[in-house]
């Protein structure tokens, strides 16, 4: 089995359009490879969180350049004070196996980009994780910065 290794933040939108196109093209082609996306927290590597209202401009020029049916739910009001939360839960489903991961990996981008939810709020993350039958541990959260 093929394994795509990539390292992201869950709230960058340029990663969630790629990945979208990757799965996309992996679709098309019938390929069985599985994508393993480690954890990459912005808000870690630029010492501050994300902005909202700069990643609102990100969304709008993605849209008008690649994409103008994505992203049709975003709202920056939702954007997430944090990805750590999320990223905690990748953790946990990447811990379970590769398919789960890229499940919940995607799935998350998906509600942020898509739906317009905040992926750090506990109700979300709640019910994502209880879809999957999933428990996030403190070495999950750990695992986090350990990627």
């Amino acid at each position: 089995m093929t394994t795509i290794e990539v390292f992201a933040d869950v709230a960058c939108p340029f990663t969630h359009a790629g990945l979208r196109l990757l799965v996309e093209r992996r679709a098309e082609l019938g390929s069985s490879a599985e994508l393993r996306i480690r954890a990459w927290p912005l808000e870690l590597v630029n010492g501050h969180p994300l902005d909202p209202s700069f990643i609102a401009e990100e969304v709008d020029e993605i849209k008008a350049q690649a994409a103008p049916g994505w992203f049709v739910g975003f709202h920056s009001e939702a954007f997430p004070a944090t990805s750590l939360p999320a990223l905690a839960l990748t953790a946990t489903a990447y811990r379970r196996d590769l398919a789960t991961g890229e499940e919940v990996a995607l799935e998350l981008r998906r509600l942020l980009f898509e739906e317009g939810r905040n992926i750090a709020d506990p109700g979300v993350l709640d019910g994502v994780a209880a879809a999957h039958a999933l428990v996030v541990t403190e070495a999950d959260r750990d695992q986090v910065l350990a990627d």
